[in-house]
């Protein structure tokens, strides 16, 4: 099973300028959990403004924890998709209403950028599971 989420460009590009190893575990932080079990995996878009999505990055789902802004940032660091602390609070103040003081962290690990090729169709293999393809947001697993 799998899931598309729309993630901010920051949180996509700061990611992809890191060296992330297959095991680190990377925070797709947001207000609600999702609902997937170890090992799904979670295809990332910007969900750009001008309708051309393109599947940016891939993971794979371990599990959901609610933690404090500042719990998250000690925990994940720059795996949170910022630079420093002062960037990350901004961007989840900007995304996130943090009532209780608490968002929710989806943790994923085997995060992989995706690599675009102008006017062609995406297709990642998915190992052990054949082929995923996906064109725009329409996604079938064959």
């Amino acid at each position: 099973m799998g899931k598309l989420m729309i993630a901010d460009q920051r949180w996509l590009d700061n990611l992809e300028s890191q060296n992330i190893s297959k095991e680190d575990e990377v925070n797709f932080w947001s207000t609600k959990n999702s609902s997937l079990e170890e090992g799904d995996y979670f295809l990332l878009t910007s969900g750009r403004e001008d309708g051309n999505c393109k599947i940016e990055a891939i993971a794979q789902f371990v599990r959901n924890e609610d933690l404090p802004v500042d719990e998250a940032w000690e925990s994940f660091n720059q795996l949170n998709g910022a630079v420093n602390y002062e960037e990350f609070k901004q961007m989840v103040s900007e995304v996130i209403n943090v009532n209780n003081g608490l968002i929710t962290c989806t943790v994923l690990n085997n995060y992989t950028p995706i690599e675009q090729s102008e006017g062609k169709s995406l297709t990642y293999k998915i190992p052990g599971t054949g082929k995923l393809r996906a064109s725009g947001i329409f996604i079938s697993k064959r």
